[in-house]
Parts: C-alpha cells; structure tokens; sequence
C-alpha cells in the first residue's frame, strides 16, 4: 500500500508529536509544494458555446484530423477538443 504525501506528513506530525521530535515536524512542513508567486498566464482564449459548436462541426466533417491540430485552427488546446467533443465543455450541438 503507497500511501500519498499529505498523509506521510500527517503520519510524520503524530511521530513527532508522540516521540517528542520538534525537528520531525519541521521536516513534514517541508514536504508541502513550495508557491513562489509564479503563474503562467493563459495562452489559450477561452471556449464558449458558439466555439464549440463550431469545433463539433468541423471535426464531423473532418473526422481524421488530430484534435491538436483541430484546436491550433481554433486557437485552443487539443484538450480544450476533446472536453468539447465530449460533452465537458460548451453545449452539446442538437
């Protein structure tokens, strides 16, 4: 059984609560993700229902096109696609 980081770190909190072991707790806090005030900003525009159903339409009528290369026609993520063509994102087309 692997067990996840945040519950190393508790489990780390109650070792050194129990053995006395201040140190052990210090290390435990250092296992949480470090933020440094860094975020990229958004490249990609964001989707709404008129894109998505322009993405739906075009990939039915292209059905082999890599959805990478349906989202760079559309200014979007290939991911951004795929959530469309699947119901994630905007409106499924009637």
């Amino acid at each position: 059984m692997s067990r996840t980081i945040p519950e190393i770190r508790s489990r780390l909190h109650e070792l050194a609560i129990e053995h006395g072991l201040p140190e052990l707790a210090q290390l435990a806090e250092e296992t949480k993700r470090q933020y440094h005030g860094r975020r990229a900003s958004p490249r990609a525009r964001p989707v709404d229902m008129a894109i998505a159903a322009r993405v739906q339409r075009f990939a039915r009528l292209h059905p082999n096109m890599p959805q990478r290369e349906i989202g760079r026609r559309f200014g979007i993520d290939g991911g951004r696609v795929s959530e469309i063509l699947f119901g994630k994102r905007g409106e499924p087309e009637t």
